[in-house]
């Protein structure tokens, strides 16, 4: 004899009325987790069995609880693949990262002194309040030897750790700026060429900050002399010798002015 469809009418029905055998009561309820029709129809016949009996129900039917499934282990392909997955989206993050390459070197530097020449001179009035700002700071060094007078303040925070651009001016217009940063460990200790962009550049790092130097059109022995006077104030010299302050006066009177 057949076995009858164990999701009929008539055995939902009988389901409900708790009148099947353990054995086939349990089919019905493994039946029922597949069929979302049939679970369906068991619950109508509940609500209408709990409406319209008034006399003492039956035996109930078994509770209907979802079989337990314990969760197949991932063969070693799977979790291969899952590996591989998080390889790849690792090797994307990481590209992604590379594609935003650092500026190079004294990139603000250069922004900053850029700037300061695109900007028209400064009336004498104004590089007074502006020296006496730049002297509360107590990092500023005094170029007078040099014959250049601090004429110019900016405070760039464009890059990550920011910076600082002293301007000065010399007396035929020649603009040197001095930049000031934090210290910068692939610099080295004495004032060294570093030229970018048309610019004349000496850079180097000091206890406390790291310096550049820059000028437009300068002669290499004027900013020679400069950042070595400034390499020597910075680094908490308080006489500067005869030689030095000797070289600096015959390279501003022996060489042509700067453009900058």
């Amino acid at each position: 004899m057949p076995e009858p469809d164990i999701t009929s009418w008539t055995m939902l029905n009988a389901y409900v009325d708790g009148e099947l055998t353990p054995e086939v009561a349990a089919k019905v309820a493994a039946a029922l987790v597949a069929d979302r029709e049939a679970a369906a129809q068991v619950a109508t016949l509940t609500r209408l069995r709990a409406a319209v009996r008034v006399e003492e129900p039956r035996e109930q039917a078994p509770p209907f609880v979802l079989p337990r499934v314990r969760p197949r282990p991932l063969r070693r392909s799977a979790m291969a693949a899952a590996a591989l997955v998080l390889v790849c989206i690792g090797a994307l993050v990481i590209g992604l990262m590379n594609t935003q390459s650092p500026k190079p070197p004294l990139s603000d530097a250069i922004a900053a002194h850029r700037l300061w020449l695109s900007q028209p001179t400064q009336q004498q009035a104004q590089r007074a309040d502006v020296a006496l700002a730049g002297a509360d700071l107590g990092n500023l060094p005094d170029l007078t030897l040099a014959s250049l007078t601090l004429s110019h303040l900016a405070l760039d925070l464009s890059g990550r750790a920011g910076g600082i651009l002293a301007g000065y001016v010399g007396p035929n217009g020649c603009r040197v700026g001095l930049w000031i940063a934090p210290v910068d460990d692939a610099l080295p200790t004495q004032p060294t060429i570093r030229d970018r962009d048309g610019l004349t550049i000496r850079a180097w790092r000091g206890r406390k900050a790291s310096y550049a130097l820059l000028g437009e059109g300068i002669d290499t022995a004027r900013i020679d002399g400069i950042a070595a006077l400034v390499a020597r104030i910075t680094g908490g010299e308080h006489s500067i010798p005869n030689d030095q302050v000797a070289a600096l006066a015959e390279a501003r009177s022996g060489r042509p002015a700067c453009i900058g």
